[in-house]
């Protein structure tokens, strides 16, 4: 568990809120050595958060997102985020919980906002 931020300290990834959005199910895992790959079927709800190397939160986890397609997205897990986790317990059909980066959802909603104020 890492340790929360604290007033000066520099931020080195993504700030999470640990408020679920949603959840998903790992349809396919892959290891190669001593890394490994999760494909996740996202529920409808975050699809439009999704992007090529986006941030995601899954099951509490600051990752980047994969390739994103049919309303999948890969995860390549690095040794040290599987030494840290325990990502590398989880197994095909297993659901885990999803967090969109907050920056991601505020950029999506206001532009969706701002779309339709100009069509209205």
């Amino acid at each position: 568990i890492e340790r929360s931020l604290k007033f000066g300290d520099e931020v080195g990834g993504h700030i999470l809120s640990g408020h679920i959005f949603d959840t998903g199910i790992i349809k396919k895992k892959t290891t190669s050595g001593d890394q490994m790959s999760l494909n996740i079927l996202a529920p409808p709800s975050i699809h439009k958060y999704l992007t090529e190397k986006g941030y995601i939160a899954v099951d509490g986890i600051s990752l980047t997102v994969g390739k994103v397609v049919d309303g999948c997205f890969d995860l390549h897990i690095i040794p040290e985020t599987m030494r840290l986790t325990i990502l590398d317990t989880k197994e095909v059909g297993d659901i885990v919980n999803i967090e969109i980066d907050s920056n991601t959802q505020l950029i999506v909603e206001t532009i969706e906002r701002l779309l339709k104020d100009k069509v209205a």
